[in-house]
This record gives structure tokens, C-alpha cells and sequence, in this order.
């Protein structure tokens, strides 16, 4: 059965504590995605497009009050935000009933991740050709090998 990106979105387990859930993880995803897909590029955009929604759009959004989360709200959110299980949930939500048929392995080091002395982020992903959509992503270990790190994501793939 195919679920909608809502639900995939409730799937998602919220790390937060008790005192930092003013906003329910699904409403705050739920702006984050509307915006990036409106266009915005950054948490100040992200910021910006859910101020300039009307208080009836934040409810079927599931923040009753009608007011949007401030910057730092967003910014405190997406620290704690279990990045491995949104991956997962979105993978599983563009794969849908499907089986992933033709998977291209890719391998990508983030431009501007480089902090002080440390390794820049490297991510490998798997897109579904077919499904034109990345259904999982792995973090590379600076000293890890990419080839053992393409076989870990394709066993974590539902695949024939």
C-alpha cells in the first residue's frame, strides 16, 4: 500500500526532549520539505516561507496555534534531527510498493564540509534509475574503503 509523504514523515522517531517539542516533528519537516521544493535553499529561506504562511496552512500542518517556528527553533531542530532515519523514511516513501530494479552507486564528497583539521564529509548514494530518486545514503569513514561501504548500503536496499 502506498503511503502518503505525511505518513512518512510520523514514521520518523523524534530525538528530541520533552522541553523542546513545541512543534511536532512531522509539522517541522513538513514546512522544511514544502519550502526546499518552493525553492528555498537555506534554514534562513526555510524560516522565511513558513512565516509567510497563513494560520489555516499551519494547521493542516498540524500546528494548531497558527504561529510558525522561529529560526532558532529550526536551527535547535535540525541538530537533533536523526538524519540516517529521515534518509530511510524518504528512501522507502519514493520507493513505495516498487522493487528498486537498476541501482547506480555514487560516491560524493560535500563541498564545504571540511571543519579545522577533520576529513570532509564523503556520502555514497543509491539511486533508482527507474524511480529517478536516491532510495538510501551512507556516510563514508574517512578511512574507510568505498567499495566495503557500496556493499553495507546495498544489503541495507530492499532488493530482488
Amino acid at each position: 500500500m502506498t503511503r502518503s509523504l505525511w505518513d512518512a514523515l510520523c514514521g520518523i522517531e523524534d530525538r528530541r526532549g520533552k522541553k523542546g517539542r513545541q512543534y511536532k516533528l512531522p509539522s517541522l519537516l513538513g514546512i522544511a520539505v514544502a519550502a526546499m521544493l518552493a525553492g528555498a535553499n537555506d534554514l534562513i529561506a526555510i524560516f522565511r516561507w513558513g512565516r509567510r504562511l497563513k494560520p489555516e496552512a499551519l494547521r493542516l500542518l498540524g500546528i494548531d496555534d497558527g504561529v510558525a517556528p522561529c529560526h532558532s527553533t529550526l536551527h535547535y531542530f535540525f541538530q537533533s534531527l536523526d538524519a540516517d532515519a529521515l534518509s530511510a523514511a524518504l528512501g522507502k516513501f519514493a520507493l513505495g510498493d516498487d522493487r528498486a530494479r537498476h541501482i547506480a552507486i555514487e560516491g560524493k564528497t560535500l563541498k564545504g564540509s571540511r571543519r579545522l583539521d577533520a576529513k570532509p564529509l564523503h556520502v555514497l548514494s543509491a539511486f533508482a534509475s527507474e524511480l529517478s530518486a536516491v532510495i538510501g545514503d551512507l556516510m563514508v569513514e574517512p578511512d574507510q574503503n568505498e567499495i566495503t561501504a557500496a556493499m553495507a548500503l546495498l544489503k541495507s536496499l530492499p532488493l530482488d
